[in-house]
């Protein structure tokens, strides 16, 4: 009976002991594929998200090597050459973008003057036999424009030339950058900066009598071309260190179109300018407005704006001839802190900035001296 016992005892253990290593070994073999499992899950989302963030890699890098619409623009803007790109832009011909001859003086601060009434000499002609011009006038023409032979020796420039309406000219061009130098002081320019301008050729008898013919389209108020004669003072003289600098002008311009007759000056190597308005006609977004300032320059009413650092002088009643203060104007800004009396005067210029012209329009320059002590 014991024996019997013992058997069934034995039995059952064995049954319990099996049970036992069964179950463990299912729970480890179970344990084992959760483990599978999750690495496998794992390993697909990491492949998921890999390859997800190489796609969206893919795209970024795509969308950095494509300008957006509005980088193109600029940089469309900025290859035509209009608004925006500085000085040398705006202006070609200025001796800083075109590096002219820098004359020699006899002192630090030469006395400059200039004719104001009947010329010391007539202005030069070319060696290049004229040719017929497309109005009824006469008009030579010449590859390049003239220059001087040596710059000058003494304090006294060149004189402008004589005044008067241009009847004969001795140089004609219609490149953009056309430019009539008879000297190192006076420059006279076609000066057709904007990359949107139309046709204009410019016709000089003298750097005080010119005319230009210009067809320039409507593009809002933006400035095509401005033709001018310039004056370059070749000088280290401060504000404060001149008498006098003051100007006559005269001029018949059209009433059609858009444009504005005005001096443009210019200090310490083209840093500053001002600019003093003596008749405008048409659209433009320089136009006085109820944030002008009343000024009296020289006895003259101006309105005045500071925009954006160009200091602009509206005269009250536009005029087609008269004279100007250009000292006193400077002064002025000095007493406003906006300029110092240390600046130095860099070039002196006169023209008319053509926005747009409703047609093909004539634009005369019947006189301009400029006179400096």
């Amino acid at each position: 009976m014991r024996n019997v016992r013992f058997a069934v005892l034995t039995l059952l253990a064995l049954v319990v002991s099996g049970y036992l290593v069964h179950t463990s070994y299912d729970d480890a073999r179970h344990t084992a594929s959760r483990d599978a499992t999750a690495q496998h899950r794992a390993k697909h989302r990491a492949a998921t998200e890999k390859k997800a963030t190489s796609g969206d890699a893919s795209k970024r890098a795509g969308t950095r090597h494509r300008p957006s619409a509005k980088a193109r623009a600029l940089r469309q803007l900025a290859g035509r050459g209009t608004s925006g790109g500085g000085v040398c832009a705006k202006r070609p011909t200025l001796p800083r973008c075109t590096a002219p001859p820098v004359p020699t003086t006899t002192s630090a601060n030469p006395t400059v003057t200039t004719s104001t009434s009947t010329p010391t000499s007539a202005a030069p002609t070319l060696s290049a036999p004229p040719t017929s011009a497309t109005t009824s006038t006469s008009v030579p023409t010449s590859s390049a424009p003239p220059t001087s032979s040596a710059p000058p020796t003494t304090s006294a420039p060149p004189t402008s030339g004589p005044s008067g309406t241009c009847s004969q000219p001795v140089w004609t061009g219609s490149a953009a950058t056309a430019t009539y130098q008879p000297s190192d002081t006076w420059w006279v320019n076609n000066n057709a900066w904007s990359g949107g301008h139309g046709p204009q050729t410019m016709y000089a008898c003298s750097p005080s009598s010119w005319y230009v013919t210009s067809n320039q389209p409507d593009m809002g108020g933006q400035v095509q071309t401005y033709p001018d004669t310039q004056y370059n003072t070749n000088s280290t003289k401060t504000i404060g260190q001149y008498n006098s600098i003051t100007s006559t002008f005269s001029e018949a311009f059209p009433a059609a179109g858009s444009w504005d007759a005005m001096y443009d000056i210019w200090l310490n190597n083209y840093s500053t300018e001002i600019m003093i308005w003596n008749e405008w006609t048409g659209t433009n977004l320089y136009w006085p407005n109820d944030k002008s300032t009343t000024v009296v320059i020289g006895g003259v009413p101006y309105w005045f704006q500071n925009n954006g650092g160009i200091f602009v002088f509206f005269r009250q009643t536009m005029v087609k001839s008269g004279s100007v203060d250009l000292l006193a104007a400077m002064k002025y800004l000095v007493g406003r802190g906006l300029i110092k009396s240390t600046d130095v005067p860099t070039q002196l210029e006169y023209g008319v900035e053509i926005c747009s012209t409703a047609g093909t329009q004539t634009f005369p320059m019947t006189g301009l001296t400029f006179n400096l002590s």
